[in-house]
Parts: C-alpha cells; structure tokens; sequence
C-alpha cells in the first residue's frame, strides 16, 4: 500500500467514525429538542402544596385549603392570591429552552443540584411528591438557571429566585379584611367620631363654618380599616394598651375593635426616654392573629382630630340679577335703510 493510500484510509476511517458519533448523538434528547417543549410536566392546578427551601436551612410551606392559599406555620394567614397565581403562571410556562448544561457536572457548576441551589421548589399533591425544581445562578438580567430533579440538563428561563422566598411576610395578603369604604357607617376613634348621614361623612363636632373633608376621611377609614403591618406574630406575653377603636360597617351585626399595644419597655429604657419600636394589633373579628405595625402605622389613628378632617364650608355665590330686557324692535324698523326713515319724516 502506497503512502497516499494509507492517509486516505485513515481519513476515510475518520469519516466513518464521525459519522457514527453523530448517529448516536442524533438518539440523545438534544438532537429531539423543541423549545416549545414545557420544562414542568405536572398540571399546576393538581398541586396543592408547595415547600420552598432556600439552602440555608430556611423553607416554608404554601398550603392549598378550600381552594385559597395559607400559610399552616404562620397562624394559617392567607396567602396574597395575585402573588401565588404569578409565580404558578410563570412556572407553568417555563420552557426547555437549549440546554446550558447537560451533565450533573455543569448543573454543580449552575448551582442547581441537590447539595447546591438557590431555592428548591417541591410541588407536592397532598403528601405525594409531584415534581422538584432547582433553581440556581443567573446568567442575566431576570434569568436563572433551572434544572427538574428527573432531569441532567440545565436551562435558563424568565425568572428570579427571589421570586419565591422564603421569608412568610413576601407572601402575606395585606388587604385580606378589605372593607369598602362606601360601606362604612361609623368610625369611633377617641378623638375623633365620624359616622354617615344620606352617604354622605359626618365628623362629631364640626365646628361652624366647617364641613367634613369627605377626601380626608375614605383614606382615614382605608387605613383604619386594615392598617400596614409587617408581621404576623405569636401575642408578646407583656403589652400595654395603647389605642382603641371601632369600625361599623353596612352588613356587621357589631362593630368590629381594633385594639393596639405597644411593648412594655424596661425601667433603663424608660429613663432614656426611649419609644416603643413596634405596636402590635388585634381585631375582634380575627382574634387568632397577632399584627405587628410600625409606630408611624399607628401615629396616624393617635394624632386623628376634628380640626385634620374638616374644611372650609363653600358657600354659594349671590346670582347677578337678570340683565332688564330691552323692547323689541320691529323687522320693519330694524330693516329701513336712514334714506327711507329721512323720506318717511319729511
């Protein structure tokens, strides 16, 4: 065998090896790619819990009761609908995009394994484990890397992982007691008492020449109604009444109390003239929580006056008397050219 034919046979036999490493990468998933293809198999409407680890010992538990949301470690506090509905939608429409990583060796290297992640997502249905989400770094701007537990290959997709924390009060239904302000017939706080009469806000007290600002009242009662709050709390065994009030509003039998109390500070801290950092707030209607508010969340309520909610009374403009009407003239006249009226005098 000539030299030329030998190179020629190891490069044909190079060929002939090539081609049969992509025959048999073409029977691996990569070669059946289809970016439409969803990253999460289950139907997220079967899930009804879900367990969020941030791996470093801190998880929380989202629990589906009744068809709404709750919180089972934090006092069964509903969970903000729009917060639990977004982070479902945008898990359901991940997409397998082409894969970052193949292999468990670049999914330790995207942070998305189970020793290593950002956040672990465990969609249960009731005790059953229906799928684990592994979400890891970002490689830009609203981008993570995100791995299934069933699966080797990593993907990139449209999220953040902070938008699952782990953290019970980034998930809180602020305005879960949302009263209209419409329907709000009296508010008792002690400086201040307003009620209703024909729709319209009255204020106890108001002084002459003065008339409920209706504006100043509807965000008064807004916040009275479900004032900002930070946490929800187990009841500190040592408080101290601070402020109390009531709300009626169209369709309660009672009014509901709002009771507020602040922490009782030590002997040390009296002396320096310290302030209480936190209140803490409890309403007959849900006696099993505990809110704890800012100081400024309660300033509000305490400073609430007559002369803060009331307004200058318009009074009405004296009409300008009607202009006197002046006697028609006749078309004939109006229409006489002053050469005809000369003629018609002499």
């Amino acid at each position: 065998m000539t030299k030329t034919s030998k190179i020629l046979s190891v490069l044909l036999a190079g060929q002939v090896g090539l081609f049969l490493f992509l025959q048999l990468k073409s029977n691996e998933p990569l070669a059946a790619f289809n970016k439409t293809d969803p990253l999460l198999t289950v139907a997220v409407d079967t899930v009804t819990k879900i367990v969020i680890d941030d791996g470093e010992k801190k998880t929380l538990t989202l629990l589906k009761k009744d068809a709404a949301w709750q919180l089972p470690e934090h006092f069964n506090f509903p969970v903000a609908t729009t917060k639990i509905q977004e982070v479902m939608d945008k898990v359901k429409d991940f997409k397998k995009s082409w894969p970052a990583g193949k292999t468990m060796i670049a999914a330790k290297q995207f942070k998305v394994t189970p020793e290593q992640f950002e956040r672990k997502v465990q969609l249960f249905q009731d005790d059953k484990v229906l799928a684990t989400l592994y979400l890891g770094t970002s490689p830009g701007f609203r981008q993570v890397y995100a791995r299934m537990n069933e699966d080797t290959q990593t993907y990139a997709v449209s999220f953040n992982a902070h938008d699952v924390p782990t953290k019970a009060s980034e998930w809180y239904d602020k305005k879960f007691y949302s009263v209209k302000v419409e329907d709000v017939e009296a508010l008792q706080l002690p400086t201040l008492k307003i009620g209703k009469k024909d729709s319209v806000f009255t204020i106890e007290g108001t002084p002459a020449g003065k008339v409920a600002d209706q504006a100043k009242i509807k965000g008064l009662i807004d916040h009275a109604a479900m004032p900002t709050f930070e946490d929800v709390i187990e009841k500190p065994a040592k408080m101290d009444a601070v402020l109390t009030y009531t709300l009626k509003s169209k369709g309660e039998a009672q009014p509901v109390t709002y009771q507020y109390f602040a922490e009782v500070l030590t002997d040390a801290a009296k002396k320096e003239n310290k302030k209480p950092e936190n209140y803490y707030l409890q309403i007959s209607k849900f006696p099993t929580y505990t809110f704890q508010l800012r100081a400024y969340a309660v300033k509000e309520f305490q400073d609430a006056k007559v002369d803060s909610f009331v307004t200058e009374e318009k009074k009405e403009e004296p009409k300008a008397p009607a202009a006197e009407a002046k006697p028609a003239v006749s078309t004939g006249e109006a229409a006489a050219s002053p050469a005809h009226a000369k003629e018609k005098k002499g």
